[in-house]
């Protein structure tokens, strides 16, 4: 069945066509690419590889993936756009993959989706540290473009003492990624980290103290336009006792500036905090009770806070203000621990919302 859509913005490909139906004894005009926000998302087909212009005809007209073990047609809609056919798949077509026009079951031309010029990277893992507490919560990783959703556990491996371990991180759909697509959340199992509950005595801690771990991100993960990772990456880790702890920000060091400077304002923690919350958690606020802008820099593996304000450093009291959900790498926030354990004495749990530090900005 032909429908008719609006016409699309096309980028030519050429492609040398392996044979053509058409009668003509021109060579027929190329396949073209159809793109649309940097995704290959139709093939626009000349009317001369197909013998008649009728629904039979163009019935047998056919895009499918080339070498592929199975032969079988991609799903989408054929449409009449002026002198072209054009192909829209149900989902965009793949970066680095072939694809071929067949007619009648031969293949008339081979389409080459190319691989974009800047492919994705991972810029870092979070945390940086390579020792970690046997109760680690969180890991990030960082990738320097959008990345297709949706199967990020397939990518990934995670090897103990070069064994495969099963299981370490929870399955979530939808996944956790920020609002860019850039960063991923993965969580360890909860249920398996605190020793109370049913998970953990069943099937132990996702982590063993002592072990040497690998998590690999496999090659094959593409970002949204199909391209995929240059190489396979891999973060390595040894794990250490668990931590029991709440960070206490009056342990940390402020390193204060001077008035009428840019100089940034530098905070250092005794421990690695949570890569995420200390880019929302952290929050200098002038004497007139507004924070303010600027920009936050993450040093010495998560230890260290930078703050860069947009404007000059003015004589004044100003303060820190922290919110208490600021947790370490273990998920121990300022107000309670993740775990709390009943055989040791614990400071007191707070509700409070917000630590107070003081900054004094002078001449």
């Amino acid at each position: 069945m032909i429908r008719l859509f609006a016409s699309f913005s096309l980028i030519m490909f050429l492609q040398v066509p392996q044979g053509c139906v058409s009668k003509n004894s021109d060579p027929p005009r190329p396949v073209a690419i159809v793109w649309k926000d940097d995704q290959a998302t139709a093939l626009s087909i000349p009317l001369s590889y197909v013998d008649h212009l009728d629904s039979d005809s163009i019935e047998l007209l056919k895009v499918r993936l080339s070498d592929a073990k199975i032969s079988t047609d991609i799903l989408g809609q054929y449409a009449l756009v002026d002198d072209n056919i054009v192909f829209q798949p149900l989902i965009p077509f793949t970066r680095g993959l072939r694809y071929e026009v067949v007619y009648h079951h031969d293949r008339v031309t081979e389409i080459i989706i190319a691989e974009p010029a800047d492919r994705p990277e991972i810029l870092s893992f979070y945390p940086s540290i390579d020792t970690l507490p046997l109760n680690l919560l969180k890991i990030y990783i960082q990738f320097s473009r959008p990345m297709r959703e949706g199967t990020s556990l397939a990518h990934l491996t995670v090897l103990e003492d070069k064994d495969t371990a099963k299981g370490i991180f929870l399955d979530l759909q939808p996944e956790l990624w920020n609002a860019e697509g850039t960063l991923l959340t993965l969580w360890l199992d909860p249920g398996r980290i605190k020793r109370d509950l049913q998970p953990n005595k069943l099937l132990g801690n996702p982590l063993r103290q002592g072990k040497h771990y690998a998590l690999q991100v496999s090659k094959d993960w593409t970002d949204t336009r199909g391209a995929y990772l240059p190489r396979d990456y891999t973060k390595e880790f040894v794990v250490t006792e668990r931590d029991s702890l709440s960070p206490d920000p009056h342990t940390w060091k402020i390193e204060t500036t001077k008035v009428g400077s840019n100089l940034a304002c530098v905070i250092d923690f005794p421990e690695a905090l949570d890569f995420s919350l200390l880019h929302h958690a952290i929050h200098i606020i002038n004497e007139k009770g507004f924070v303010l802008e600027g920009t936050i820099d993450l040093l010495n593996k998560e230890r260290t806070w930078r703050f860069l304000p947009a404007e000059p450093w003015t004589i004044g009291k100003y303060s820190v203000q922290v919110e208490t959900r600021l947790e370490d790498v273990a998920g121990n926030n300022l107000n309670r621990t993740f775990e709390k354990d009943l055989k040791a004495k614990e400071k007191s749990t707070s509700n409070s919302e917000y630590i107070i530090l003081p900054l004094t900005i002078e001449k």
